[in-house]
């Protein structure tokens, strides 16, 4: 299992440097880049790999019912097995459609329930891995589902509890980096509104990184994604 380093409590600079040491051992692609494409409309894109199976309801079709602790179990489960750092090479690609299947068909009930659960600060270390695998679907489904895609826009809008230990400060901003470039490759627009609008200096570090990167990643020339980020913050500066 991998934990978060240990973070020293309220002293800014190690707390810098544990958020980029969990950045580099948390953010991860959840599956291969696809074809490179400059469009950043809002209009929906599927995952090469991942696309939603035949016949999938999205949430927005699908009639919304709460999730039984099973259910929920369950969900978490087949979550772990599907998105994990081996998973995509290492999978049969019809059992990870199976898989995918199954987790779609809890529809909108499903993508409330990871919502809260990202909502909220972990407590503990066991709480971490299970978020990465919340995350990486999220931001899957936000390509087909745009309820899905709505949940991630609602997380990246919350406050930062105050009372969260930079230890687990550090999973948090992780999770809102990762999702806001989910969110950044299939609508910029909103992307760069929520963008302007954090002040954390070390999260908005790490959001621009990621949404830059996973620009760069679906083929828009760097040029042009550094322009976008300088116009929502002109001190941005390209990651190394």
């Amino acid at each position: 299992m991998r934990n978060p380093p240990k973070l020293k409590p309220l002293l800014f600079v190690s707390a810098l440097i544990g958020v980029i040491v969990i950045s580099a051992l948390y953010l991860r692609p959840s599956e291969p880049h696809p074809a490179p494409s400059t469009n950043l409309s809002t209009s929906s894109t599927q995952s090469p790999l991942f696309p939603p199976p035949p016949g999938t309801k999205t949430t927005s079709q699908t009639v919304s019912t709460t999730l039984t602790d099973a259910q929920k179990t369950e969900l978490l489960s087949d979550l772990t097995q599907v998105f994990t750092n081996d998973a995509v090479v290492s999978l049969d690609k019809d059992f990870l459609k199976e898989k995918l299947s199954k987790l779609n068909s809890h529809g909108e009930s499903s993508i409330r329930y990871l919502g809260e659960q990202l909502a909220e600060s972990p407590t503990n270390d066991a709480e971490v891995p299970p978020r990465i695998a919340m995350v990486d679907y999220l931001v899957y489904r936000s390509k087909f589902d745009p309820i899905a895609k709505n949940t991630i826009v609602s997380i990246l809008t919350l406050p930062i509890g105050e009372n969260i230990s930079p230890r687990y400060k550090a999973v948090v901003f992780a999770d809102r980096a990762e999702l806001f470039a989910g969110l950044s490759g299939i609508d910029w627009e909103t992307a760069a509104k929520i963008l302007a609008q954090v002040k954390e200096p070390i999260l908005r570090e790490l959001m621009e990184a990621e949404g830059y990167h996973r620009l760069v990643g679906l083929g828009t020339d760097p040029e042009y994604a550094s322009k976008l980020l300088k116009e929502v913050n002109p001190s941005f500066k390209i990651p190394s």
